[in-house]
């Protein structure tokens, strides 16, 4: 609910200021909110995934994977700004990071196996797929 407030807050700035300054600000304000909504959607998944809440799992883990796509193309957007990334990471990474949360999405509802969701390491499929190492907590 709160990252929902703070991007309808990022549109309605977007709206009142238009530059191109403006259009980085937002595109790597919304990346970052879109991850935030990817990992904690897919947390919710792997804590949901027993067989009494398979459907709510299912349905979180479809959330993140989305929120994963929208996180892709803000990066995508703010590689064609040409604008200089505070991240290392690149949009084509991110895209490998959601066809893997697609692909475990995918063969756990094939399978009819939840474990597939509840054993998803984020952190090491970071770390896996992504240039710069996910920072411990």
């Amino acid at each position: 609910d709160e990252i929902t407030r703070r991007e309808a807050a990022l549109d309605k700035a977007r709206a009142s200021a238009s530059s191109s300054k403006m259009e980085t600000v937002y595109h790597s304000l919304r990346l970052r909110t879109r991850l935030a909504l990817s990992f904690g959607r897919t947390a919710v998944a792997k804590q949901m995934a027993s067989p009494q809440t398979k459907s709510y799992s299912i349905q979180a883990m479809e959330a993140g994977i989305d929120s994963m796509r929208d996180a892709a193309r803000e990066l995508e957007a703010l590689e064609k700004l040409g604008a200089p990334l505070a991240c290392e990471i690149s949009s084509k990474e991110l895209w490998e990071f959601h066809q893997r949360l697609l692909d475990i999405w995918d063969n756990a509802k094939k399978r009819d196996d939840l474990t597939l969701i509840r054993d998803i390491d984020l952190r090491k499929l970071g770390e896996e797929l992504l240039k710069r190492p996910i920072a411990a907590k």
